[in-house]
């Protein structure tokens, strides 16, 4: 009984959130288009926000059995240790969904975007419905600045990117120097190129993230710093023009991580990278 307690406060939380980031998504700026659609099945996009976010509460609620799974998925990784230890872990439990109740709903809907992703990017029968949920739900968590959509929904850009499911980005199966067991004569394996569409599609999320306050100073200049480091990426999505102009608006300690993206950068775009470090 305790566990469901802690759980349905979470939900209720998890529902308004979901609510409010689907409906800011769509008002504050034109969706992205889907990467993927089949010819005979044209990508229809949502004509306004209240049917989008009927859509996206409807499967929502009638996924129970999904949100049981995310919350578990959610718990067992930032579930503290004491509240394992707990003699009646479940009341322990019970109280730590109560007092976490907020960030664990967003927890749980950075998971849910990353499903709704996961059926926009099937490359055999990609759900263009799923996309418009997805890509809201992603901007919307992204505008409200937090850390925890900074971190878990950083990776589902480079999904966009390059057009994958977030579990098969091209990067994990890169071989090369950096590996223990890499050889000369089995040679080096080199990601494949970021997918045309996805590209301006991860180039529209981070334009509309710019236009907020919250993710322009929260969000952006980290994903920015990560996206520096990636040879495919960066000249993709434009990355060395927006850390310039990010650094040029930035103050004090915000100045850091374009500072930081401008070294990274240095070694695959020295003459853009000379003009952000000399601003």
């Amino acid at each position: 009984m305790a566990r469901r307690e802690g759980s349905s406060l979470v939900w209720q939380m998890a529902d308004e959130r979901l609510k409010l980031a689907v409906s800011e998504a769509f008002l504050l700026a034109p969706l992205p288009n889907p990467p993927l659609e089949l010819p005979d099945f044209p990508a229809i996009p949502p004509s306004d926000a209240e049917s989008l976010v009927r859509q996206a509460v409807g499967i929502f609620t009638i996924d129970r059995q999904g949100f049981n799974l995310r919350l578990t998925e959610v718990c067992d990784e930032h579930l503290p240790d004491y509240v394992k230890r707990s003699i009646d872990i479940e009341e322990a439990e019970s109280l730590w969904l109560e007092s976490n109740a907020a960030e664990v709903a967003e927890r749980v809907l950075v998971l849910l975007a990353r499903d709704w992703l996961a059926m926009a990017l099937d490359e055999m029968s990609p759900d263009t419905d799923r996309w418009y949920l997805a890509a809201s739900l992603i901007q919307g968590l992204a505008l409200g600045g937090s850390e925890v959509a900074r971190d878990g929904c950083y990776y589902l850009i480079e999904a966009i990117a390059y057009a994958v499911t977030p579990g098969n980005l091209p990067y994990s199966n890169v071989s090369g120097r950096h590996q223990l067991e890499w050889s000369q004569n089995r040679g080096t394996v080199d990601p494949f190129p970021p997918h045309p569409a996805g590209a301006m599609a991860a180039t529209n999320i981070l334009d509309t993230l710019s236009m907020r306050a919250e993710s322009a100073s929260e969000i952006l200049p980290l994903w920015l710093e990560n996206l520096s480091t990636s040879l495919q990426l960066c000249p993709a999505l434009d990355v060395p023009t927006r850390v310039f102009h990010g650094l040029g608006q930035a103050e004090g300690d915000s100045c850091a991580p374009f500072v930081r993206a401008g070294l990274q950068m240095l070694s695959h775009s020295p003459d853009e990278t000379r003009d952000i470090l000399v601003a």
